[in-house]
């Protein structure tokens, strides 16, 4: 009687084995493609959000003139301009 119970359970697994052959397997995930898209088009408004609600950086109005520190020598040099001359500071 054991072994006829053993014989049966051991048909039985491999009929249930059998019967549940998997799949082949898919190493491509069917989610990664939308999330890329819901990614990229949530960065895109996120960021234009940030920008149009953004404090402007701070910008000088007018000229802005800037002296060399690390001139060693300056002189005073006449121009020719169209007018006549000017007077220019060259540092080297």
């Amino acid at each position: 009687m054991r072994k006829a119970l053993t014989t049966l359970a051991a048909a039985g697994a491999l009929a249930a084995a059998t019967v549940s052959v998997p799949t082949q397997a898919n190493a491509f995930a069917q989610w990664i493609i939308p999330a890329i898209v819901v990614a990229g088009v949530g960065g895109a408004i996120v960021g234009s959000t940030v920008a149009a609600n953004a404090t402007p950086a701070y910008a000088p109005a007018g000229s802005v003139y800037v002296q060399p520190r690390a001139a060693s020598t300056c002189h005073i040099v006449r121009e020719r301009t169209p007018n006549g001359y000017r007077r220019v500071q060259v540092c080297e």
